[in-house]
């Protein structure tokens, strides 16, 4: 009998979420019947954006939620957000966050949802504005 490992059922979940850059890391179930997707960035280094220095060394992490595309009913999703540290001495930058380019620097909405926001407003849907929930603000934004 197959039994999928915990890899297997991430890479699936990962594969089904298709959000590039990212991959899921759990997923559970909020007690309003929504879910929780947990999200990290599988990179092991990064380049300082002040010096262009690589580094290894993970500073800390934080949990960030971002909004995405509605996925087969309510999702809140999380960003599982690396904070680096310069390791160049000479750097006045002592700590950077990572982005990509589906969430990129200060961003809370990916790309994806901006790119949906932004049809639906100019197709003037009420319906499609409406399963985003979100408040006038981040539509003008987008």
């Amino acid at each position: 009998m197959f039994q999928p490992t915990v890899e297997a059922v991430s890479e699936a979940a990962t594969i089904l979420f298709n959000l590039p850059e990212y991959r899921v890391i759990a997923v559970t179930r909020d007690p309003a019947g929504g879910r929780q997707v947990f999200l990290d960035t599988p990179v092991h280094e990064a380049g300082c954006p002040s010096c262009g220095v690589v580094t290894a060394r993970v500073h800390q992490r934080t949990v960030q939620r971002i909004r995405d595309v509605p996925f087969d009913g309510l999702v809140t999703v999380w960003w599982v957000k690396k904070r680096w540290r310069c390791v160049e001495a000479l750097c006045g930058r002592a700590t950077f966050t990572e982005h990509t380019d589906q969430v990129p620097p200060y961003a809370r909405l990916t790309t994806r949802l901006k790119e949906r926001i932004v049809t639906a407003y100019a197709l003037a849907s009420p319906t499609q504005m409406s399963r985003f929930r979100l408040s006038g603000r981040p539509v003008m934004r987008a």
